[in-house]
């Protein structure tokens, strides 16, 4: 898979009425975080830099949560 580079750095921004853009310093986190659960690792066992472990309770949601939506996670 190829990576993106944006040219522009994006910050963290709080706006209570729109989404906007993932920082770019939080990326490489949230890549890893989504390629855990791709691999059904939903208590980031592996481990992730700067990430808590999950607990099984909470983990057990995650799963329930994305079997709810109906999709399938991909890289």
């Amino acid at each position: 898979m190829a990576k993106r580079k944006s040219k522009t750095e994006e910050l963290p921004l709080k706006d209570e009425e729109e989404q906007q853009p993932i920082p770019t310093a939080w990326r490489s986190t949230f890549r890893d975080i989504v390629n855990a659960f791709v691999q059904h690792d939903y208590r980031l066992t592996n481990g992730v830099e700067g990430v808590l472990p999950i607990s099984a309770k909470t983990a057990k949601q995650i799963k329930e949560y994305i079997d709810d939506y109906g999709e399938t996670l991909a890289r």
